[in-house]
């Protein structure tokens, strides 16, 4: 209970820090409940569709799940491991006042375990909100019956609060090995001392070029719906760990390259930018590959969703080029026919 009550002061404390960390794992869980929820509920909202277009487009919202999850445990170790840095001095001092590595491991666990409890309440409130809005945003473009209800599925959050709890406890276990490694003084010498050049890593920068390129290549390459159905999801996830290889290690490389260049680097207008650059890069990285994700993610949901119900008139008529109507005629028998002229 005394970890407890000390990783809420220190939350409370250090709340400028920790309120980024809670904001972006809040995001997470509320874009996972979305995905799944839809996941869950995609056969109430094609009811009007046939089984295969049913059983379609559940598994799309499928791979669009796995790709949250993916990306919800990559953002979440760089936003830890960003909220770790930021209190390096402060674990320091804990050390330096008679607090062990067992105590430091079990305050962190105590602060993850309130954030997490933070994350599921907060979560799951908006993530049924947008869950709502976004079966409501659906039904409106797909022509869903009015009387069809959509209401909030306990089972998505249930299975996002398993995702999280697991996504925490990987989190623990960084904490804790990160403690291990380090001792309260090289802590206390590495906030006083100056920031190191990054070195280049030329195994993250390989395998970012050969992932990248194997991605799009997968995306450029099929032309079958549905083989493009079963590799959307390893495409997707190839260019997201490109993605965020190259932002890591592929702009401290250009920037070194550019530094070499003594014509271009040895100007005002560039020597500054360039030598701060390699270590805002090695800082910033992981978060600029987490932004271009996300905005090309919206772009691509914007575009394809406005495609694909601006185009419904000529996809319609593609499919039935030609509309025929048969209609069946009931020949009368003259004497009827005379009675009734009669």
């Amino acid at each position: 209970m005394f970890y407890f009550r000390l990783a809420a002061t220190n939350i409370r404390a250090h709340k400028r820090i920790f309120v980024p960390f809670l904001l972006a794992t809040t995001l997470l869980t509320v874009m996972n409940v979305v995905m799944l929820s839809v996941h869950a509920d995609a056969g109430a909202i094609f009811a009007n569709n046939s089984e295969g277009i049913q059983a379609v487009a559940s598994e799309m919202f499928k791979y669009g799940a796995y790709v949250m999850m993916v990306f919800a445990v990559i953002l979440a170790w760089y936003a830890n491991s960003f909220l770790l840095k930021q209190r390096t001095k402060q674990l320091a001092l804990y050390s330096v006042i008679g607090f062990g590595k067992r105590e430091l491991r079990l305050m962190t666990a105590a602060e993850l375990l309130i954030c997490l409890i933070i994350t599921l309440i907060c979560g799951s409130v908006f993530g049924a909100a947008f869950s709502r809005l976004s079966y409501l945003a659906l039904g409106k473009m797909l022509g869903v019956p009015a009387n069809v209800a959509f209401g909030v599925n306990p089972v998505p959050i249930a299975e996002v609060a398993g995702i999280m709890a697991l996504i925490f406890l990987w989190l623990m276990l960084l904490d804790a090995n990160w403690l291990r490694r380090h001792r309260p003084l090289e802590m206390l010498q590495a906030v006083s001392a100056g920031e190191r050049e990054p070195k280049t890593r030329w195994l993250m920068l390989i395998l970012g070029v050969l992932t990248l390129g194997a991605g799009y290549a997968a995306a450029i390459g099929i032309t079958n719906p549905l083989g493009a159905l079963q590799w959307f999801f390893i495409a997707v996830v190839l260019v997201i760990i490109g993605t965020y290889f190259l932002f890591i290690a592929g702009s401290v490389f250009i920037f070194k390259r550019l530094r070499k260049n003594k014509k271009y680097y040895y100007q005002p207008a560039h020597f500054i930018n360039v030598a701060n650059m390699i270590h805002r890069m090695r800082q910033n990285g992981a978060g600029l590959a987490s932004i271009a994700i996300l905005a090309t993610m919206t772009l691509v949901t914007i575009a394809t969703t406005i495609t694909l119900y601006r185009g419904v008139p000529q996809i319609v008529n593609t499919s039935n080029p030609a509309d025929l109507q048969y209609l069946r005629f009931t020949t009368l028998d003259t004497g009827t026919q005379g009675k009734k002229a009669r």
